[in-house]
């Protein structure tokens, strides 16, 4: 008996690990734009492959996805307002040499 307990727990152990890889894997795969695959339908088809077949489909993704490139147009919006509103405060505040 001590032995089912034991093989149940490294099994539950074994699925949570599976599942902390493919999570990731499958939520990488759903933030990328369709322009990310060469193909019409290549989103799809690897969407079917991580869902249908989880840990060799969500390992054969990892190896033959192309690195993500962040082109971060956020953080420079967010950049080119903080230095416009430096520059307003600059204008409008004044000099120690003026009055």
């Amino acid at each position: 008996m001590d032995g089912i307990i034991i093989l149940a727990f490294f099994g539950i152990l074994i699925s949570i690990a599976i599942m902390a890889f493919w999570i990731p894997q499958l939520v990488d795969l759903m933030g990328r734009r369709d322009d990310d695959f060469p193909g019409r339908f290549d989103k799809l088809v690897w969407v079917a492959i991580i869902v249908f077949i989880p840990l060799v489909g969500a390992i054969a993704y990892s190896i033959s996805r192309k690195p993500r490139v962040f082109t971060d147009r956020a953080s420079s919006k967010l950049e080119q307002e903080w230095l416009a509103i430096q520059a307003a405060r600059r204008k409008s505040s004044p000099t120690p040499d003026q009055p």
